[in-house]
């Protein structure tokens, strides 16, 4: 059996493929589960009010930390950082190397030149260094990880495998991987999915796959696996959205996500020119949506401007979209961001410093477990 999401925009559901031993593919949980309406998770009221499950309405597990590690290939170890802080997103910066280009390899020996069409990280042009590719530096360690938990003989993860997290006590969970590409071009697109397609053909990547013969972009089902793609910056849409098998994802807008998609309609998709029908973002192309929170900085969190992110917020997770807030993650105000993110209805917090994030996290639900065992003792 499968249960269904909540569509803002009729015309398509989207499902998840259930396995054995699972009852339910999607549940409407709070992000930590039953117990979150006691106020016993260190979750903000309105982020308890708004938020049902983690992605596709997936229940969260306590043992995983729901941060995004922000350009994490600026960790001193990109990676392991976040996995050995059991961190959920880890958000990359791709650039695409091409022969001709620019970027210095005159310290590099031949063997260590990258082949053209190579995917580098780095978060501007100038931090590119030939010899750190995405394969190496992310997709090489993953694979290790992947190859190993995924041939144990008893999968016991809730989606009938064992995930990254496995040997952190949460075998189910999903890493997302959130892809900035750097660069607008049809040869980074083409490079992301040449990258990414042996790892969907093996069974790896979670996927959107509409009904054979739907009429409706958003009318198939979420077959959940255990890395989940997302792209952001100039990942482009209009690739996104024609993908059947999707296997890549596109962050949404968090500001403007009750707005149609700019310049796209079901034409992209559907293959009739004549259609002009416009597309509104979904959960089926946008798990997640995220914005930028940086006039904070300058004019502090004014109930003018927590009401707008609250609004976007609760129009997402009532379109069953995750959401993220960016853009004050200066040093000086990380305990203070930290606390607006979650103050205004953030799924994910955003940080570069993982250590700090997850004290952070496990603060808040201890001191809300504090409270909620001395609320219980005093109603005794």
């Amino acid at each position: 059996m499968s249960s269904t999401c909540a569509l803002p925009h009729g015309g398509g559901s989207v499902n998840t493929r259930d396995h054995d031993g699972v009852k339910d593919g999607v549940q409407e949980r709070g992000l930590f589960g039953d117990d979150e309406k006691q106020n016993c998770t260190g979750q903000s009221q309105l982020t308890q009010e708004l938020a049902k499950g983690g992605l596709w309405g997936q229940p969260r597990d306590q043992r995983v930390n729901y941060i995004n590690s922000h350009n994490d290939e600026d960790q001193d170890s990109p990676f392991w950082t976040a996995y050995n802080n059991t961190v959920a997103s880890i958000e990359i910066d791709l650039w695409l190397y091409e022969d001709g280009k620019g970027i210095n390899t005159s310290s590099c020996a031949p063997e260590e030149i990258p082949a053209d069409q190579t995917l580098l990280i780095g978060h501007d042009l100038n931090d590119l260094d030939p010899r750190r590719t995405f394969k190496k530096v992310y997709l090489d360690p993953i694979m290790s990880i992947l190859n190993e938990t995924t041939s144990r003989p008893k999968p016991q993860g809730q989606h009938g495998w064992n995930g990254i997290f496995t040997d952190k006590g949460a075998p189910g969970e999903t890493l997302l991987l959130t892809i900035d590409l750097k660069e607008n071009t049809d040869k980074i697109w083409e490079a992301l999915v040449k990258e990414f397609q042996p790892l969907f053909d093996a069974g790896l990547l979670t996927s959107f796959r509409r009904k054979e013969g739907a009429t409706d972009l958003t009318d198939g089902y979420v077959d959940i696996k255990p890395l989940t793609v997302i792209g952001t910056g100039n990942t482009p849409y209009g690739k996104v959205i024609p993908m059947n098998p999707r296997f890549i994802f596109k962050d949404g807008p968090l500001m403007s996500i009750d707005e149609p998609i700019p310049n796209i309609t079901n034409s992209v998709w559907n293959g009739n020119s004549d259609d002009t029908t416009p597309i509104y973002w979904h959960n089926s192309i946008s798990p997640t949506a995220s914005d930028s929170i940086d006039k904070v900085l300058t004019l502090g969190l004014t109930e003018s401007l927590k009401t707008g992110y609250r609004t976007a917020a609760r129009l997402a997770h009532d379109m069953g979209i995750q959401t993220r807030w960016w853009g004050i993650g200066t040093a000086q105000l990380f305990d203070a961001a930290l606390h607006y993110q979650k103050e205004i209805g953030g799924d994910w917090l955003n940080a570069d410093d993982l250590a700090e994030a997850v004290n952070f996290e496990k603060d808040r639900q201890r001191e809300a477990s504090t409270e909620c065992l001395s609320t219980t003792q005093d109603s005794d």
